[in-house]
């Protein structure tokens, strides 16, 4: 579990920030809001190599603290607090890892920030984030029904357009800079 921890990017991870990079400035992005925490920082750094665009920092959009769990290994979480874990990854909004933060605490922060970035927004934005605030994020903007929640992948390749200009927010994703393909990701390959 890494949480607020940090840790550098992959070269993988380095061409995949590249690629995404590449991708942000063929849709026209005009501005950047992104985590404050390291690993975030060294992939604006890649995607910026092809889209130097305003780039703010919040730490409202951090990745979910995940208090004790951090630094520690799934399967050892699974061992030491097995009842905890299993209902924290069912996805309860009020169970949080110890001395973490729960989901509803997560939705808060971000929906602040969410509220407050496409309040006075006219172009387009992207975020540059962690799964599980992007998963916050997805939700927020799009009303997800709990099935599409559950079917909700977020692998590292993977950039999501959501359209909010019309009545009916509209979605598709891109894998590894390709084309849009209609709908959330909801595969891991």
């Amino acid at each position: 579990m890494q949480g607020w921890g940090d840790s550098p990017l992959t070269p993988l991870g380095q061409q995949q920030a590249t690629r995404h990079g590449e991708l942000l400035k063929r849709e026209n992005v005009e501005e950047i809001h992104a985590s404050d925490l390291g690993r975030v920082r060294q992939t604006i750094e890649c995607i910026q190599k092809n889209c130097i665009v305003e780039t703010s920092y919040h730490e409202t959009l951090r990745e979910f603290n995940m208090g004790a769990w951090e630094g520690q290994k799934v399967e050892c979480i699974e061992r030491h607090d097995p009842d905890t874990y299993l209902e924290w990854r069912r996805g309860d909004g009020d169970i949080a890892a110890p001395e973490g933060e729960s989901k509803q605490a997560v939705k808060r922060r971000v929906s602040s920030t969410l509220e407050s970035i496409t309040s006075d927004c006219s172009g387009s934005v992207a975020f540059v984030t962690h799964g599980g605030t992007t998963r916050v994020l997805l939700e927020l903007l799009l009303e997800l029904t709990q099935a599409q929640k559950n079917e909700i992948r977020i692998p590292n390749n993977v950039v999501h357009r959501i359209d909010i200009t019309s009545e009916t927010p509209s979605v598709v994703h891109f894998r590894d800079g390709g084309p849009p393909l209609e709908g959330i990701c909801s595969s891991w390959t």
